[in-house]
């Protein structure tokens, strides 16, 4: 991070010094994180549903921090006051927001910017592994994409990169928009609008593409929106920016246009526009579309296609997105990470990509978030459970019986069927109903701690 002057901060963020104003102060970094905060920083306590960093001044104080931004009073305040600075301020999250945006317009490093229902993580993985091979730069770590991950990504940064690839996520309305404007993107990609998050996003997909298409709405006249042509919603989005746009799909009317696909267990081939052959060692045909993104953005950067073909031919997946694990009695396919409708089809056909041949189960936990028609996507699924091959269904959560319902339903014996009311009771349950050489494909929505089952399964069949 290039280092703020205190006085700096305080005029941005339109704080006001408490107690004594101190002495001119240089900031050379920020933190949010007692526990990784180191002298000279500037301390966000943030406040959560479930805890208030203002717990934890006393930590970030003993630990170095040169200023702290609050947003309450703080016990003992006089005390810590001589040893860090304090700035009072009306909300902490958005004054680490004002904070990041200022930082952002002195970079000169291009942000680029990801954002999408699915497939965000992915993306930015991909962009980043391809520009890497020739420039300088920076990713999100993990899913750093919300008020405040987004803010310390940046902050990442030196100015020196030639890149940095953020990550923007929303669970409510107007997200994307204020993220944008603390990320001020050159480039901004959107991969898909599909039926995630719906508590606070809605149903009605045409209100969440516009929520997504916020991010087009700040790129400059130089910038460029890379866009999804096979998704409808996200099409349509193209006429917020004037500038240049950058079409990608499987359509007539994409000008990066992947044709001839094949999907095997070893990966997928496709080729380009008729004439560029690319390779992925990864599951998933919905990667070809997260592929073309990232060949959209590296193309933005000067490279060529065989640069771009050699880069993505290594490139693999982050954890717990389709990751392959290979035991001396199972083959697990981890997908842990989250879940949504789009995300179990999409999983479901890593499923039948890997089988070849052998049992198929899927151990399929809740999709959470998903608003008033949650047992309606849940029944969905129990439906594609079948119409997908799965030989074995094991369903967990508070909807297992839900999918299990609809599976039977629509053909899957019940004796091919298996319900858990939460993941602890899975891990005591499922490796009893497994078969040496299954395939078992892993997924449900984060918070469920379907990982754990995954473990256990790993070490079990080792």
């Amino acid at each position: 991070m290039r280092p703020f002057h205190l006085k700096e901060i305080q005029e941005i963020v339109s704080g006001r010094f408490m107690h004594l104003q101190p002495a001119e102060l240089t900031i050379t970094g920020v933190s949010t994180d007692s526990r990784t905060c180191k002298e000279g920083d500037v301390f966000f306590p943030i406040c959560g549903e479930k805890f208030d960093g203002h717990d934890f001044i006393p930590e970030a104080v003993e630990a170095g921090a040169a200023a702290v931004v609050v947003s309450r009073e703080i016990p003992k305040a006089a005390q810590f006051a001589r040893r860090s600075a304090f700035i009072y301020v009306k909300d902490t999250t958005r004054a680490l927001g004002l904070l990041a945006g200022e930082y952002r317009r002195r970079l000169g490093t291009c942000v680029i910017a990801v954002t999408g229902s699915v497939g965000k993580t992915t993306v930015k993985e991909m962009i980043h592994h391809v520009l890497r091979r020739r420039f300088t730069g920076y990713r999100a770590p993990g899913s750093f994409n919300n008020h405040v991950g987004v803010p310390l990504t940046l902050f990442a940064v030196t100015g020196a990169e030639d890149y940095v690839v953020v990550e923007l996520g929303t669970n409510h309305r107007g997200e994307i928009a204020q993220l944008t404007h603390i990320a001020r993107p050159d480039v901004s990609v959107i991969t898909r609008v599909c039926p995630t998050h719906c508590e606070g996003l809605g149903d009605d997909l045409d209100l969440v593409a516009r929520e997504k298409g916020a991010i087009l709405d700040e790129l400059p006249a130089h910038g460029l929106g890379v866009l999804n042509g096979d998704d409808e919603n996200v099409y349509s989005q193209r006429r917020r920016y004037r500038g240049s746009n950058v079409i990608f799909g499987t359509a007539d009317h994409c000008q990066l246009r992947a044709e001839h696909i094949e999907v095997n267990a070893e990966g997928i081939a496709f080729v380009l526009n008729d004439r560029f052959p690319f390779r992925l060692p990864v599951l998933g045909e919905h990667n070809v579309h997260n592929a073309l993104a990232a060949i959209a953005v590296a193309r933005r950067f000067g490279l060529e296609m065989d640069e771009i073909a050699e880069a993505l031919a290594d490139v693999s997946l982050p954890k717990m997105r389709l990751q392959l694990i290979e035991t001396d009695s199972l083959t697990v396919i981890n997908d842990a990470y989250n879940a949504s409708p789009a995300s179990m089809t999409a999983a479901l056909g890593a499923l039948a990509q890997v089988a070849n041949g052998h049992r198929r189960v899927a151990v399929l936990g809740d999709m959470l978030e998903l608003g008033r028609r949650s047992r309606q996507w849940h029944r969905k699924l129990g439906g594609q459970v079948v119409k997908a091959g799965v030989d074995l269904l094991v369903a967990v959560g508070e909807y297992a019986e839900t999918v299990a319902g609809a599976a039977t339903a629509a053909g899957l014996p019940s004796g091919q069927v298996a319900t858990y009311k939460d993941t602890a009771a899975a891990c005591r349950g499922v490796r009893r109903r497994l078969r040496s050489d299954d395939v078992v494909l892993v997924k449900g929505s984060r918070s469920l701690g379907l990982d754990k089952l995954v473990e256990k399964l790993t070490a079990d069949g080792d």
